[in-house]
């Protein structure tokens, strides 16, 4: 599965407008069969308002202080015969 992410910015002018219209690809786990992590907006600094809508810096999953990000996860129901293989 892949999530659409529309990002919104503000031009010169101070119009908003759309920035970026993508599909963002989930990250998975083998220890987590069915759980799927999407990225989808973050920054390691607080947030402004205007910007142009371009992607903010981040390093890590974890943020530091000020930072944010915006996550969807999704888990997959646990079957019970999943639950009986090691």
């Amino acid at each position: 599965m892949k999530i659409r992410r529309v990002v919104t910015g503000h031009g010169p002018d101070r119009r908003s407008g759309v920035a970026s219209d993508t599909l963002v690809g989930p990250v998975t786990m083998a220890l987590a069969p069915g759980t799927e992590f999407f990225t989808l907006w973050g920054g390691d600094d607080a947030a402004s308002s205007p910007d142009d809508g371009s992607p903010h810096a981040f390093s890590t999953y974890f943020l530091p202080a000020g930072g944010f990000r915006f996550c969807v996860t999704t888990v997959a129901p646990e079957r019970p015969s999943e639950m009986l293989t090691p």
